[in-house]
């Protein structure tokens, strides 16, 4: 997984199949995450919601001709959910936030068809932090024990001279624990995120 994440790094920002064209650019992004998790029990998932975060990084277009391109970006991204979980036996419920901070990074093929791109690829993440949030109160998080998080994208961008505008959702296709799934097997969980971007090309 190590070298997987090394090749898209070296794919997004160091090689390239020619020259550029003039219409490759790089620039930044960031907007919000709506952040969810897949899989698991029914009791887990009982009184799961979606929660909103954040994402910012910086991309880099490889147009390929007029049509298509390739898109790698590299993002500072939040991920987790929300919940309602009995903690303390006899108490009410505790609400529960569970938030992991990845260095995230897309390869996206796209086609453009007028101001409109349509595209679609994987994701690679690496965890750099973990939180849990229990009633406002902060502390370093155990459940996210998988440092490497897999997962495909599919995207809508809309340009208008230099900004676009992204809609994407990012499917998690490796589960980020195997506390609850545990190592024989079991139901995953995996991370979800609506993505809404706001990207400047600055050159």
């Amino acid at each position: 997984m190590r070298y997987l994440l090394c090749l898209l790094l070296s794919l997004a920002f160091v090689t390239t199949s020619g020259a550029q064209s003039f219409f490759d650019g790089f620039g930044v992004k960031g907007g919000l995450n709506i952040a969810t998790i897949h899989g698991g029990s029914s009791a887990f998932n009982a009184d799961l919601t979606p929660k909103t975060y954040f994402h910012l990084g910086v991309y880099k277009d490889f147009w390929l001709d007029l049509d298509w391109n390739i898109r790698a970006e590299l993002l500072y991204s939040s991920k987790g959910a929300q919940n309602r979980l009995l903690l303390t036996p006899g108490a009410s419920d505790d609400e529960v936030h569970y938030r992991a901070n990845y260095l995230s990074v897309p390869i996206l093929a796209q086609f453009a068809r007028g101001n409109f791109k349509f595209g679609a690829g994987p994701q690679v993440g690496y965890l750099l932090n973990e939180k849990l949030i229990v009633n406002g109160e902060s502390s370093d998080g155990v459940l996210y024990d998988n440092n490497f998080d897999v997962g495909i994208v599919g995207n809508i961008t809309y340009t208008l001279l230099m900004i676009d505008v992204d809609l994407r959702y990012v499917y998690g296709l490796t589960s980020f624990t195997d506390q609850v799934t545990g190592p024989e097997g079991g139901p995953s969980l995996n991370n979800g995120v609506l993505q809404l971007g706001l990207g400047l090309r600055i050159f």
